[in-house]
């Protein structure tokens, strides 16, 4: 590098750079040279003034600065892939959400179709037996509407003779021990007829 700059000097060029130089101790100093030619009267190169300046302590200070940025910029590339992936899981999730409740709202609406629509009558109860929602073939067997229907109970619409086997009944269908029977079925304006039950429990 010194023979490069000395020959520069030679073809009348000034200029500055940096290098690294020891102390009389061994200390590695940072120093900027700054050089220009010596010529003479007779445009004859004489030799070169150079001015030396110890800038350690600002090439330390560089460093430092090019280390925090450094730093720096590797937790904001972090933090950017973190926010990106944290994004991405969000967008996810909520996709995966909406599909849910589409496919909630279309089982939902398969549900109802199939209830009102069922040409068997489909009662659904409380465990005391209280009726809580029916379908229209329910309504057509008991010769009622819904709204007669709704808060009464499997007793109203059994004939008296059936309901001691009612109550011994109802405990096993709770429990699942009896899923399907046969019964008797009364309508409002007293008409008996067999029916065939199946029963299932369910969260209403």
């Amino acid at each position: 590098l010194a023979k490069n700059k000395l020959e520069l000097r030679k073809r009348g060029v000034s200029d500055s750079y940096d290098i690294q130089v020891k102390t009389k101790n061994g200390n590695a100093l940072w120093v900027r040279m700054s050089g220009k030619p010596l010529i003479n009267d007779n445009g004859e190169f004489m030799g070169a003034i150079v001015v030396t300046a110890n800038i350690t302590q600002q090439r330390e200070l560089e460093q430092q600065l090019i280390d925090a940025k450094e730093d720096l910029e590797s937790k904001v590339i972090t933090r950017t892939r973190q926010l990106s992936e944290a994004n991405q899981k969000l967008s996810e999730q909520i996709k995966e959400r909406r599909l849910a409740e589409i496919s909630l709202k279309n089982s939902e609406k398969r549900f109802r179709d199939i209830y009102y629509n069922s040409p068997d009558a489909i009662y659904i109860e409380s465990l005391d037996g209280m009726i809580l929602d029916v379908n229209e073939a329910t309504c057509r067997l008991h010769h009622a509407t819904r709204e007669e229907l709704i808060g009464k109970t499997i007793f109203d619409l059994t004939p008296v003779q059936d309901h001691a086997y009612i109550k011994e009944r109802q405990p096993k269908i709770i429990s699942g021990e009896i899923t399907k029977f046969e019964s008797a079925c009364l309508t409002v304006d007293g008409e008996v007829f067999p029916i065939e039950v199946s029963a299932a429990p369910i969260e209403f």
